[in-house]
Order: structure tokens, then C-alpha cells, then sequence
């Protein structure tokens, strides 16, 4: 597959190529299972980055729709407060025109007292509308500042909680399948110890470990015996799913449920096969809500004794 068309490729796409990559998995041998996981875990991860990805565009829209809300009604409070000087600058002029009008109203004669009158009543009326616009213009000031400092602790808020959200989200759980406190994914093979080992039944301590900073939800740990004769003998309650009669391989699954960060489940686990059993592989790998199904967790392989 060419990049293009892996971008071109629907979640839905990819999941089903995912399912494609499990079901290669039982039907190929052991060499080739672990391309296999590997090929499904990277489009589970792909669709897990686009998930991300389409949540992080989400939150940016929202901020920018806030701080257009903002800017909007910052806007308004500016065009008002310059409508209301507008109209403080015309009574100022009036006020002045009233003053002049009554400086020659005194040097006039008698008759002119009356209109001298109305002219100061006129003045006083237009004080009491200058002072009332003036409170207006306060009350609206005051009202548009009160908007702004809502508008901008609601975007510190939504920050905040983004801010944690995003915490949240860098959190993950790490599963990790150990034998003598040595990871297996990491571990040679010629380092592994059994605990008891005969020419029917090989046995290990291992121990499954969330050592990430979430924890594992919904957990289930699946053991691939890749031999066709071999058991498993546990006091961990492994169930076991349907297969075919004549399936080279079996499918061993734990249900571990809810794992916390740094908590370890031990397990004594026995592989059983009969003498003169071949070489053969077993595989680990799990699934949980926060982590791509199918997780790859190490492998041990196994030599029966010859007698």
C-alpha cells in the first residue's frame, strides 16, 4: 500500500485491515505472527492519532469562536461609548450657544426677559438629558466591562480544563509480561528461568504489570500456545475461546479487568505437552480500552527434554 492510499483509507478501513492482520495471525505460522501484530497495532494507532487529532481541532475551533464573542462585544462598547460622546460634544455647543444668547439678553430691553426665561429653561432641560446620557454612558461602560471579564474567565476555564484534558489524555497504561522481574519483550530467550521443567510440563512465575501512569481498563490478557499438542495448566482462570478441532495453535484468555498504575498480578503458569514434544513458541499479548488491541508482550520458547 502507497502512502496516498493509506490516507485516503476511512477508520473503518483500517480497522478491518487491522481484523485482517489478527486473522493472518492464527492462519500463518509462528514466523511471521509477530509482523503480523505489528502490522495491526500501527493502524490501530493510526486510528487513535486521528481521533486526537480531530478532538484537538474541536477544542481550537471553540476557543476561536470565544475570543471572536469577545473582540464582538469589545467592538460594540466602543462604537456606543463614541456615540454617546457625539452627542455630550452637541450639547456642550448648545450650552455654549444658551450662554451667549443670554449675555445679549441682559443688554436688551425689558421685552426680552421672557425669552431670556425660556432660554434657561431650555438650558436646564438639556443639563438633566446631558446628565442622564452621561449615566446612560456609565451604566453601559460598566455593563460591557462586566461582559469582558466574564468572557475572559470563561476562556481561563475553558483553558484550564483543555489544559487538563490534555493531561489526561498524554496519560497511558504500559502492560508489561515479566519472568523473574526481566520484561519479556526485552529479555533473551537463553535468560529465561523455568521454574520447573521435565520432558511433560514446563512451568514459569511470571507477572503482568501496569507500570504506565493510567490505568487499564476492561483488561484481557491472551496467551498463543503456538503447538498444537500443549495445555495450559493455571490457577489464574484462563478461559478459552472456540477453535477449529484441528487448529495448530491455542488461544488462552484472562480477563484481568481494571488494572492500576504500578499494581502487578502474579501468575503461575504451566505449559503440559506430551513426550517427545517438538520446539514450540508461546506468545503474549493484550487488549484494554487505552491501549491498541492486540499489544504485543513478549514471547518464550521452549525446548521439552529428550529422554
Amino acid at each position: 500500500m502507497r502512502v496516498e492510499e493509506f490516507k485516503k483509507k476511512t477508520d473503518d478501513e483500517l480497522l478491518q485491515k487491522a481484523d485482517e492482520c489478527f486473522a493472518d495471525m492464527e492462519l500463518r505460522g509462528a514466523q511471521e505472527e509477530p509482523a503480523h501484530l505489528l502490522k495491526a497495532q500501527f493502524y490501530m494507532n493510526e486510528i487513535d492519532r486521528r481521533h486526537d487529532a480531530k478532538i484537538a481541532r474541536r477544542d481550537l475551533i471553540l476557543e476561536l469562536v470565544i475570543i471572536a464573542l469577545i473582540l464582538a462585544e469589545i467592538i460594540f462598547g466602543i462604537m456606543e461609548g463614541n456615540k454617546q460622546a457625539a452627542i455630550l460634544d452637541k450639547m456642550n455647543t448648545s450650552t455654549a450657544a444658551t450662554a451667549t444668547a443670554t449675555q445679549g439678553v441682559n443688554t436688551a430691553a425689558q421685552d426680552q426677559a421672557g425669552r431670556l426665561k425660556n432660554l434657561t429653561d431650555e438650558q436646564t432641560k438639556s443639563l438633566t438629558s446631558l446628565g442622564q446620557m452621561n449615566d446612560k454612558l456609565q451604566s453601559s461602560l460598566t455593563r460591557t466591562s462586566e461582559m469582558v471579564s466574564a468572557m475572559q474567565e470563561q476562556l481561563k476555564i475553558l483553558k484550564e480544563e483543555q489544559t487538563i484534558r490534555q493531561a489526561q489524555l498524554a496519560k497511558k497504561p504500559r502492560l508489561e509480561i515479566s519472568l523473574g522481574g526481566s520484561p519479556l519483550i526485552s529479555t533473551r530467550q537463553e535468560s529465561l528461568k523455568a521454574r520447573e521443567f521435565t520432558a511433560t510440563r514446563a512451568g514459569y512465575d511470571l507477572s503482568l504489570t501496569n507500570s504506565g501512569d493510567a490505568t487499564a481498563t476492561k483488561g484481557l490478557l491472551r496467551v498463543m500456545v503456538m503447538a498444537k499438542d500443549v495445555s495450559i495448566d493455571s490457577s489464574s482462570g484462563f478461559q478459552r475461546p472456540y477453535e477449529e478441532p484441528d487448529s495448530a495453535t491455542h488461544t488462552f484468555l484472562l480477563n484481568f479487568g481494571d488494572l492500576r498504575p504500578k499494581v502487578t498480578l502474579p501468575m503461575r503458569i504451566a505449559f503440559v505437552f506430551p513426550k517427545g514434544q517438538e520446539r514450540f513458541m508461546v506468545m503474549f499479548n493484550a487488549d484494554a480500552d487505552e491501549i491498541a488491541t492486540g499489544t504485543y508482550l513478549g514471547r518464550i520458547e521452549i525446548t521439552p527434554l529428550k529422554e
